[in-house]
């Protein structure tokens, strides 16, 4: 199964440079399904961009998406290939390589990749096996409850970070930049801590994608560029989280509103800033973006996670296994199709010589002899693919291979050479 990864992650390049890699996903989508309409190497592929990586998985030739690619995304992407590609993706799947190990967002994300996979003809059935195991395992790290971090993600930890710093959010007035998922989510963990009004701002005036809002709802209230400074002044907390870049909130807005008000917490969830750069500098702003999260995150213990990650590599195991098993049966049909077929020509030359009662005797015989041939390393075989021994697999399958196209042909000859005498 040739799966391979080509991708870097938050552990790699600063998030800004993430943030960069994210704004050409849709490039990159398009360059590997004329790939794959070409038919220039991949099988399929498909795009996994996070606020935490940026990956591309491949069915296929990595090596020729990786020159197409690097023309597009600069040459800062590794390769992981195999077995170890799939141990990769089952660990990212299941939030355990993630920024916020544990968050569950992510199989969430894997599965929309997935889908948009599939809808646009780059979903092989070998990219679907794999991405589906991948989510059920996934599934079971999460039924082991909190110890493996059940509920949190970026925004409650950077929620959390804010509570930490500045105190408790009930009785607050919040500012929320952006109106999807990601905003979707925060309102909840908002609300859920005590937050008495959250005001939200579209910086592309889009409808919103959650519950809508209004003015006459006294909890949540739609924010307008012609009352946006009013809010900001009014504001405990202000959340970025559109992921549109343009940075629309900028430090001359943030001065204006908040200069005289005492300390403003500003949390910037979005890969690609919704406030520019000089808003972190301003003496009376706490910024906390993805990469206090991520330093913070860093230092935490990991000893509740090692459970999750036993799971997961049982979970590859047993997924490894099932390919090797499949993989051998496979072969085993493959050989007895190649040794039926040379049997058959020998018994058609028998045949022409002696007759069919001797074609049938001679059939008998051979059959018996392959069948004897073959028994011992078609039990190793299935041994090894029972097995996590990669080396006894693939030595029974050259083993199984040799026999059936040089070994079992020869002898097959001679056993007929000799029936002549």
């Amino acid at each position: 199964m040739a799966l391979s990864m080509l991708g870097v992650s938050y552990r790699d390049v600063p998030i800004r440079r993430l943030a960069d890699l994210e704004g050409r996903a849709d490039e990159v989508w398009a360059t590997l399904g004329d790939m794959v309409k070409r038919r220039q190497g991949p099988h399929g592929a498909l795009v996994l961009s996070t606020c935490n990586r940026f990956e591309v998985y491949v069915d296929g030739d990595v090596a020729v998406a990786r020159r197409l690619l690097t023309p597009l995304l600069g040459d800062v992407l590794t390769v992981v290939e195999g077995e170890e590609a799939i141990r990769h993706l089952f660990s990212v799947a299941s939030g355990l390589d993630s920024m916020v190990a544990g968050e569950n967002e992510i199989a969430g994300q894997v599965r929309d990749a997935l889908r948009r996979a599939q809808g646009s003809g780059l979903g092989t059935a070998t990219l679907t096996r794999i991405f589906e195991r991948a989510l059920s395992a996934s599934r079971r790290v999460r039924g082991l409850g909190r110890p493996v971090g059940a509920g949190r993600s970026v925004a409650s930890v950077g929620l959390d970070l804010v509570v930490e710093r500045h105190g408790s959010l009930d009785g607050s007035i919040v500012l929320l930049i952006g109106t999807g998922s990601l905003a979707r989510s925060v309102v909840n963990a908002v609300f859920d801590l005590g937050a008495d009004a959250i005001g939200v701002f579209s910086p592309s005036g889009r409808r919103l994608a959650f519950e809508p809002v209004n003015d006459d709802d006294p909890n949540t209230f739609v924010v307008t560029p012609g009352n946006l400074e009013s809010v900001i002044r009014q504001a405990n907390v202000v959340i970025g989280c559109s992921g549109r870049g343009g940075r629309p909130i900028s430090s001359e807005l943030i001065a204006l509103a908040r200069s005289e008000r005492g300390i403003l917490p500003i949390l910037d969830l979005a890969v690609s800033s919704d406030f520019d750069p000089e808003v972190s500098t301003l003496e009376f702003v706490d910024f906390i973006d993805l990469e206090s999260i991520r330093r913070r995150e860093s230092a935490l213990e990991s000893d509740p996670l090692r459970g999750a990650q036993r799971m997961i590599d049982d979970a590859v195991e047993e997924f490894v296994g099932d390919l090797r098993a499949r993989r051998a049966s496979s072969t085993i049909a493959s050989v007895r199709r190649s040794i039926d077929r040379m049997i058959d020509e020998e018994v058609r030359r028998v045949e022409k010589r002696l007759g069919p009662a001797a074609a049938d005797e001679v059939r008998r015989s051979l059959r018996k002899l392959a069948n004897s041939i073959l028994h011992e390393p078609i039990v190793r075989l299935k041994d090894g693919a029972r097995s996590r021994d990669d080396e006894a697999f693939h030595r029974a399958m050259d083993e199984l291979n040799w026999l059936a196209n040089v070994e079992i042909g020869r002898t097959l000859v001679e056993q007929v050479s000799d029936g002549d005498h």
